[in-house]
């Protein structure tokens, strides 16, 4: 169905885009690591991968969480939460869509280093869903709110796991980051 504002093929061309710059901010997190943290040349590949991983998947959270905000509150959505839609929500869903190919991508390609098959029906619910809101407009204001619910924990997630990939699982800040996590 699209909208008026946001057809079919802004759909698809910002979705593309989208998973393009995830492959891009990991790549981009690979040799910017390698050159900051000496220690990354001594991760083996999984944990490289998983480590780049991490840096796109936080990254795209609080991409996707600043723009998903403002929706909250946007009086169209808010007037008809089932079925109200806006061209602003139709471009943040489409970026979630890219990022989730993205990711499920690179779960697939990786599989034995990174995936897991809960991993990937986890990705595949999430593509339907992202594709039932993208493609038939249904459930706009909810499923931008279960956006920025679920993915507004996920950096702190992330972090926590590239301090435990470089051995600092007991430190102060991985606490910090814990205590933060459960507090959100």
């Amino acid at each position: 169905m699209a909208s008026d504002t946001f057809s079919f093929a802004n759909i698809h061309t910002v979705a593309l885009l989208s998973c393009c710059s995830w492959f891009m901010v990991t790549l981009l997190a690979h040799f910017a690591t390698s050159r900051l943290w000496l220690g990354y040349s001594k991760l083996k590949l999984k944990h490289k991968l998983a480590w780049c991983n991490r840096i796109a998947s936080a990254a795209h959270a609080l991409v996707l969480v600043s723009g998903q905000i403002p929706n909250l509150t946007d009086p169209v959505l808010n007037a008809h939460p089932l079925f109200g839609v806006t061209g602003i929500h139709f471009f943040w869903g489409s970026i979630m869509y890219g990022y989730l190919v993205y990711d499920t991508l690179f779960t697939l390609v990786f599989y034995p280093a990174v995936g897991s098959l809960v991993f990937l029906l986890h990705h595949c619910l999430g593509l339907v869903c992202c594709c039932f809101g993208l493609y038939f407009n249904k459930m706009a204001l909810f499923g931008t709110a279960i956006e920025v619910f679920f993915e507004g924990t996920t950096p702190l997630l992330h972090l926590m796991g590239c301090l435990k990939m470089m051995g600092r699982e007991g430190s102060p800040s991985y606490t910090v980051l814990g205590r933060g996590r459960i507090s959100s």
